[in-house]
């Protein structure tokens, strides 16, 4: 059997893993690609967003835990590249 699967990979800047380390490199290409992706996400007064559960990042990253996710989350959010706010999908707010 082979690692290399059919799955979709996620790509990884090397440049970008130095400057804010590895998870948050990974962190930081999924949420482009998702944000890229025409399909997805939402946009309110000209920002383009993106939304996921807990669970439904781990599905993409199941190679990390919980508190993993959420510190790489916290620590994007606190080097200013990535803004993170509960948003209510219909209402806008």
């Amino acid at each position: 059997m082979s690692l290399l699967m059919p799955s979709r990979p996620i790509v990884i800047n090397p440049d970008l893993a130095y400057s804010i380390g590895l998870n948050e490199a990974i962190a930081l290409q999924q949420v482009n690609y998702w944000l890229k992706e025409t399909t997805s996400g939402l946009e309110r007064d000209g920002v383009r967003w993106i939304y996921n559960t807990t669970e439904q990042w781990l599905e993409q990253f199941p190679f990390w835990s919980e508190s993993t996710l959420k510190r790489t989350f916290t620590r994007l959010k606190s080097l200013g590249v990535l803004k993170i706010e509960q948003l209510n999908k219909s209402s806008g707010t």
